[in-house]
């Protein structure tokens, strides 16, 4: 790959804004130019994570692999490295809103240690599962839909988020929070997808199927 395809990958890493793993602003990883970001989890009425991440470009060596496409109408649009680090500061964006939370509540301090991610960035038709998880399925029928209705996706190797080993048992309130397993957050959908796509996915057995929408 060259300098330049790995700028215009990094640039669209960027300039996507929040990529989702569920269909929230809590549930995301920004990456900003200059190697900082956030990530966020936040569900039902309960902080998990809320933080800012610094992130630096890593090259790529041979035996680094991507994430191989799963459907014949998806298209890698290519493969960066990074190192991202974990922050206890909260993050930005939620200024005014669960500041009361620490992130260091539910995680070791390995949890805030530098580690590599291998990114795939994908173009496709991609739709999350029906409970939100981390698997984004994939849409038939995508020459139904109109042009420029495409969807980007990024594939981790590892999930951004820390670790099941870094997770603390016992939660700051309370109770066992050995549930918490983040590292199944292995793809996020871009803004793209988000903004034009004019669809709904519902789980049928194995397949995705699609409810259209009305479009415009």
């Amino acid at each position: 790959m060259t300098d330049a395809n790995s700028d215009a990958l990094y640039a669209l890493l960027c300039g996507q804004g929040r990529w989702f793993f569920k269909q929230s602003e809590f549930f995301s990883v920004t990456f900003h130019e200059g190697g900082t970001g956030e990530l966020i989890y936040i569900g039902d009425h309960m902080w998990i994570i809320g933080a800012n991440i610094e992130w630096n470009r890593l090259p790529l060596s041979s035996t680094d692999v991507g994430h191989k496409p799963q459907h014949s109408t998806t298209k890698i649009i290519g493969t960066i490295k990074l190192e991202i680090r974990l922050l206890k500061s909260h993050a930005k964006s939620l200024s005014g809103r669960f500041e009361e939370f620490l992130n260091s509540m539910y995680f070791y301090e390995e949890a805030f240690q530098p580690r590599p991610l291998l990114i795939t960035i994908e173009r496709g038709l991609f739709a999350m599962d029906n409970e939100g998880m981390n698997v984004a399925l994939m849409l038939e029928r995508p020459h139904k839909m109109r042009a420029g209705r495409c969807g980007l996706r990024l594939c981790f190797d590892q999930s951004p988020y820390p670790s099941i080993e870094s997770t603390k048992k016992e939660g700051p309130f309370g109770g066992n929070t050995g549930y918490l397993d983040l590292s199944k957050y292995t793809y996020a959908v871009g803004k793209e997808f988000l903004a034009s796509a004019k669809y709904t996915a519902t789980r049928n057995g194995s397949h995705a199927s699609e409810t259209r929408c009305a479009t415009s």
